[in-house]
């Protein structure tokens, strides 16, 4: 008996800890699960205050997340549609009415097509040509070889990069960490 079941992938914790770029954590875990013939009954859930334009999606899709929950740009509709100066702008007619759940689903129609003219125009039509396109789709610059090895497998940096004690040092530095 086989279970498909899912892996959450997920940045959101305390505003005080630094996270692992979710790129980074999501090709990691999906070349991780590749390794051990466990990828085609897991799906990947990416859950990220990281996630906020057409090419975010792009990158977390194509490089194995299933699903991707961009809390943070959901959170910025919400507190937009809540704002005094929105408001205002409905309630003196000089903007329609927009309540929150429409300002979300505004966000994700400009993501979905926003996506579907990426694949358009790489002369892709179904998401898992994409998907299992990688190698001709992506090139990673400015990434050493040992984070290439752990979470793009399969990419050549050619010009070489950070190494993961400066990926790390990097994100700490973005938080005001000492390391």
């Amino acid at each position: 008996m086989i279970f498909c079941v899912c892996v959450c992938v997920c940045d959101w914790q305390e505003a005080t800890r630094p996270t692992v770029p979710i790129l980074l954590a999501v090709g990691a875990v999906h070349q991780h699960l590749i390794q051990n013939g466990l990828r085609m009954c897991i799906s990947i859930v990416a859950d990220t205050a990281q996630c906020f334009s057409t090419r975010h999606f792009a990158t977390l899709i194509g490089y194995g997340a299933s699903v991707v929950c961009p809390y943070l740009a959901f959170e910025t509709c919400r507190q937009w549609c809540l704002s005094k100066k929105t408001l205002n702008l409905m309630r003196n007619g000089k903007m329609q009415m927009v309540t929150i759940e429409k300002a979300k689903n505004n966000f994700k129609k400009a993501i979905n097509v926003g996506f579907m003219k990426i694949l358009s125009k790489m002369g892709i039509s179904l998401l898992s040509r994409y998907i299992f396109s990688l190698p001709s789709c992506f090139t990673c610059y400015g990434l050493g070889k040992e984070v290439v090895a752990i979470a793009f497998t399969g990419k050549v940096s050619n010009i070489g990069g950070l190494t993961l004690d400066e990926v790390f040092n990097t994100v700490c530095n973005l938080f005001g960490r000492k390391r």
